[in-house]
């Protein structure tokens, strides 16, 4: 019996670390991931990093990378603010004394620049919260995956958590929607289904396999780029958070919990990757299972 087609139905990056994310058709993948894949961070007085975690707002803060010619800016824009263009030559400015800086990202610091007083005091405004500041990755700092192996400490993040890349499968979605509803029927809870797949911050949407598939995965190629499915994904608070309006609630981490819970008590849910080279893919692209 033939294997069912599987098909990328979505790609997405992030250029704001725990902001708003871009629907793409097509992706530039480099040595750390898509292209400006949480190239950019927002930080607090102690040059930490800041995440819908604490500040849930973040999820509404778009950043778009736009680029004339040599030039390379990010746009930022907010419900109730006007939008912000943020030069990326701002951060080289040799006056701009605060231009270098060491941020922390859970336990990696990283060198990084700062982009100005003006996009501080947007963010702050926005935020509610005193002394952020935008930063962007220098383009030469190395940063590695996190993943145990040993033959995966050549590959390299921007400000992701910890891998280059998150991919889902739509009808693990669709399991966990069905599983949701009967939750809300029992329990009398109010959600608005069906949970949209953005709650999950995929960078790469399969369609065509079944539920969690991709558990089982341990190496497709996509295009001429072949991925590495490293470790399932532990899940954290940001999938409560409504990346509409901002909004956070219990699910759908409690439905999860009930059957993707690990012994040590994570809940997972997708798949953290690792990719081998680089090139370029885009939407309808069929997916090859090589191992």
């Amino acid at each position: 019996m033939p294997h069912p087609k599987l098909i990328v139905t979505a790609l997405h990056y992030y250029p704001i670390k725990s902001c708003a994310g871009i629907a793409i058709n097509s992706a530039e993948i480099g040595a750390r991931g898509i292209k400006d894949d949480r190239g950019w961070l927002v930080v607090d007085a102690k040059n930490r990093f800041v995440t819908q975690r604490e500040i849930p707002k973040m999820a509404l803060i778009k950043g778009t990378v736009q680029e004339n010619g040599l030039a390379r800016m990010i746009k930022l824009e907010a419900p109730g603010l006007p939008p912000l263009l943020v030069p990326e030559a701002i951060a080289s400015n040799p006056s701009n004394e605060l231009a270098d800086r060491s941020v922390v990202v859970w336990d990696d610091t990283c060198n990084a620049i700062d982009q100005g007083d003006e996009a501080a005091n947007w963010l702050t405004r926005y935020l509610g919260k005193a002394s952020l500041r935008l930063v962007r990755m220098e383009q030469d700092n190395i940063r590695p995956v996190k993943s145990e192996r040993d033959d995966a400490t050549e590959s390299r993040v921007a400000f992701q958590d910890g891998y280059p890349f998150l991919i889902l499968t739509s009808a693990s979605l669709d399991e966990l929607n069905r599983r949701l509803e009967q939750s809300t029927q029992t329990e009398g809870q109010f959600l608005e289904l069906p949970l949209p797949m953005d709650r999950f911050r995929p960078n790469i949407v399969i369609e065509g396999a079944e539920p969690f598939a991709e558990d089982d995965w341990k190496e497709i190629r996509i295009g001429d780029v072949v991925f590495e499915l490293d470790s399932g994904c532990p899940r954290c608070t940001i999938t409560t958070v409504n990346q509409k309006t901002a909004d956070r609630g219990i699910e759908p981490l409690k439905t999860l919990a009930k059957f993707r819970k690990t012994e040590d008590n994570k809940v997972m849910f997708g798949q953290n990757a690792i990719h081998r080279n680089s090139g370029a893919i885009k939407v309808g692209d069929e997916v090859a299972i090589l191992k």
